[in-house]
């Protein structure tokens, strides 16, 4: 059968094959490395064209929770961070005075977050990130990711044929949507400012359930704890029916006695 004959599968659309040994040059010469980058679904990556990334400083061990934010000419603004497997990073690492030693002085601004009240804080966190040079960093905890290290390349040889590729992935990048979480400090200052209005019980209806707290004013109005009586247990009353009933008992054994 010629390629003339043959019909391209639904959800697919034929293409001109086209040759580039670029990939293939790539992966066998020294020094090259093979990057994964995932992208939103609607991103343009030529976007990327001309941005610089630093990495160096993101493979110490403690340099964690750095995320690059950058915006795109009329878009939104994007996270950019670099992916570690679970298993490259300790469950829990903890930045001391020897850490900061081997950063350089670029490191100071970015890792003043870490320590907090002069104390060294604990992270657990399972992702890095990169950075943009010349742009400011911010920590964040994030995880995510870590799915694509299971991933084994395709890379076209000189004859345009996919294989798998020889060269591991170096790096796995996660470029994603920076959302604005609104701030909902100042809606729930004036819901917690709200006063108590008590519900009205509706016509007809009987309150017999009444829960623990019920009769409470609310949590901005003040309680004022009723004192128990104190009682000597010594001197306490006893219950008038008893004695009736002693009395009763007195009666009968003297009647029948007599």
């Amino acid at each position: 059968m010629s390629a003339a004959d043959t019909k391209t599968p639904k959800g697919f659309r034929a293409i001109d094959e086209v040759r580039n040994p670029v990939f293939s040059e790539a992966e066998s010469a020294d020094g090259q490395e093979l990057w994964l980058i995932r992208v939103p679904n609607d991103f343009r990556a030529k976007s990327l064209r001309g941005l610089e990334l630093n990495v160096s400083r993101v493979e110490h061990p403690n340099a964690q929770g750095r995320v690059t934010k950058f915006s795109v000419e009329d878009g939104p603004t994007y996270e950019f961070f670099l992916s570690r497997p679970t298993d490259a990073i300790p469950s829990g690492t903890t930045r001391g005075a020897d850490d900061e030693d081997d950063d350089d002085d670029s490191g100071d601004e970015a890792n003043n977050d870490n320590d907090k009240d002069g104390d060294a804080t604990a992270r657990n966190t399972i992702g890095e990130s990169v950075f943009v040079a010349g742009d400011q960093v911010e920590t964040e905890k994030f995880t995510g990711g870590q799915e694509m290290h299971s991933l084994i390349p395709l890379i076209p040889n000189a004859e345009g044929i996919l294989q798998l590729s020889t060269k591991p992935i170096t790096r796995h990048l996660v470029l994603q949507t920076q959302y604005k979480v609104p701030d909902n400090t100042a809606v729930a200052r004036l819901i917690s400012e709200r006063p108590f209005v008590k519900r009205q019980q509706p016509a007809g209806i009987e309150f017999r359930f009444r829960p623990n707290g019920f009769n409470t004013g609310g949590p901005n109005v003040p309680q004022q704890a009723k004192p128990r009586p104190q009682v000597d247990s010594a001197e306490e009353p006893r219950p008038k029916k008893l004695k009736k009933e002693k009395k009763s008992r007195k009666e009968k054994k003297s009647k029948k006695a007599t």
